[in-house]
């Protein structure tokens, strides 16, 4: 039997946070998209920021200006939804997780149940509608051996370790803005080999509420290229002043 030599190109990105995106990295994804044939785009949570309806702003006016959530819904539509749309080919699989971002709008919907219905983002940006697997929160997408999540169900200083530890299969998430892969092999059958992988952020690593803190975060996004037995290649990509090299070629500016 021959094998197919023919692969899948997938490409994950995570945290953008809009408004907060850090402009040159998506630039560069987009320039990736332009360039390659992508059978396979994932938004994994955490898409938009959300502060306007943050518990966290609550008594904060100043992050909550008149209008600002349907400002950033259109804005995510103009910057990252349609370019997208505009540069996957026909038939290529598209899938929108919700983060914990994303899920404020239900915790708001809670407090005020007479907003139900108009906090929908996904009917508000149309995805279904656009052909989007639409996630909610804590739920996840699967294609072949491996696993999308966003990742805030993680708890734990080691996040990928604990994601190897309670899914016990191949996963990749978001929502730790940086990159880091752990690899889980069962001591009785080298045959069951799994590996998580956290993937770095589309968003800004300045955000107000660091205060300048250290931290590890990277920007940056995934391409896992599938066989056709839906094994895969996983590559983290890191987005260093809006480039990075992939396959001998540069992308971005």
């Amino acid at each position: 039997m021959q094998r197919s030599n023919s692969v899948l190109t997938a490409v994950s990105c995570f945290d953008s946070h809009y408004p907060h995106i850090d402009a040159p990295t998506w630039a560069a994804v987009l320039d990736f998209l332009k360039r390659n044939r992508v059978g396979l785009f994932v938004f994994g949570g955490d898409n938009l920021d959300c502060g306007s309806i943050s518990h966290h702003n609550k008594s904060k006016p100043l992050y909550k200006p008149q209008g600002q959530m349907r400002k950033d819904l259109d804005g995510f539509r103009r910057v990252m939804l349609d370019p997208v749309m505009a540069l996957l080919p026909k038939g290529a699989v598209k899938v929108w997780l919700d983060g914990n971002h994303e899920d404020w709008a239900r915790q708001l919907i809670e407090e005020q149940p007479e907003l139900d219905g108009l906090l929908d983002f996904a009917e508000y940006l149309d995805l279904k509608e656009q052909g989007w697997i639409v996630r909610g929160q804590g739920e996840h997408y699967k294609r072949g051996r491996l696993k999308w999540i966003h990742g805030d169900v993680l708890r734990g200083a080691n996040p990928v370790k604990k994601a190897l530890d309670t899914y016990v299969e191949n996963l990749q998430f978001g929502h730790f803005h940086t990159a880091a892969c752990a690899t889980k092999i069962l001591p009785h059958s080298s045959a069951n080999k799994w590996q998580a992988y956290s993937v770095p952020c589309i968003g800004k690593l300045d955000m107000q509420y660091l205060k300048k803190s250290p931290t590890g975060w990277l920007n940056g996004f995934a391409i896992t290229e599938f066989f056709s037995n839906g094994m895969f290649n996983n590559f983290l990509v890191n987005v260093f002043r809006g480039r990075f090299a992939y396959g001998g070629k540069v992308y971005g500016q």
